[in-house]
């Protein structure tokens, strides 16, 4: 049987023919790295935009940033994301400081009020597009392959001497520029607050759908009521109840009723404490502390 054993020059040629493979497939190899990379850095940042109104929706307030080197970062530990982008970078994240746990202490309806109050105003965090500065409600950015921030984000999230003036989303992604931005406007938050019965039409907190004080009124009352029984259901003959208001108690929750036809009900846990209050025409739960 024929043995034949391959030439010096077929081994060179599948040497060079392995050659431009390699040669032409590393480049493509790091584009595809590249983009995958991209690719996970955009929904870790949308995650984390994700996990920030979901916190705020069930507790009230935003968390507080975390702070290193300067820099405003993301309480990843408190929202349960990812603590680093894709290059090992942890999130940035700036806040309006009307909207943290020192002043609304966790009160979805105090929370509300300042959103519609501060959408009014030109208070810090903003966005710039076209030379037009736009206040925020939150801003969270990646720094990208450069392990920098870029343009005007790369002083604004210093907790002293930095701008808190950030690029608009839509900057355009390249080489010299490759953050990740996002950002929770104050018309998304109040349309929110909005919907689920917290702020009035105006953009004012505390009514809904025109009708801003019997709401408040409403909210107000079921929070003292709270504040007053912690623990125990109070019976009918426990409160003052306002005319017109009308009162249910089925199992461990309340249910108050204004004069309008609004309900709110005040659920107490089995261990005996209050569990949360949901008020207005479309329920919206949030954990009450006292």
């Amino acid at each position: 049987m024929d043995k034949r054993a391959f030439t010096l020059i077929e081994v060179a040629i599948v040497m060079v023919i392995l050659g431009l493979i390699i040669g032409l497939g590393m480049p493509m190899m790091k584009m595809l790295m590249k983009s995958n990379k991209l690719h996970e850095d955009r929904n870790t940042v949308a995650q984390a935009k994700a996990a920030l109104i979901g916190y705020a929706y069930e507790y009230g307030s935003f968390p507080n940033p975390d702070t290193a080197s300067g820099y405003r970062l993301l309480p990843y530990d408190k929202l349960g994301v990812r603590q680093t982008d894709s290059h090992g970078n942890q999130l940035i994240y700036d806040v309006n400081n009307k909207l943290l746990k020192s002043a609304t202490s966790d009160n979805i309806i105090q929370f509300c009020k300042n959103v519609g109050d501060e959408m009014k105003k030109s208070d810090l965090p903003k966005i710039s597009y076209s030379g037009t500065q736009t206040p925020v409600a939150f801003i969270v950015i990646s720094k990208g392959s450069n392990y920098k921030l870029d343009d005007l984000n790369k002083t604004g999230a210093k907790v002293s001497g930095g701008t808190r003036i950030y690029d608009n989303p839509t900057h355009t992604y390249g080489k010299d520029y490759d953050d990740i931005v996002k950002t929770y406007t104050f018309a998304e938050l109040n349309k929110w607050c909005k919907d689920n019965g917290y702020s009035d039409n105006n953009g004012s907190g505390g009514g809904n759908n025109g009708n801003g004080t019997a709401f408040s009124n409403l909210a107000s009352y079921v929070a003292d009521i709270a504040k007053d029984f912690p623990s125990t259901p109070p019976k009918k003959s426990d409160l003052n109840l306002p005319k017109g208001y009308t009162y249910k108690k089925i199992g461990n929750n309340i249910i108050i009723t204004d004069s309008n036809g609004r309900e709110a009900i005040i659920s107490y846990k089995y261990s005996g404490e209050v569990g949360g209050i949901a008020v207005g025409n479309t329920v919206g739960w949030h954990p009450f502390n006292h």
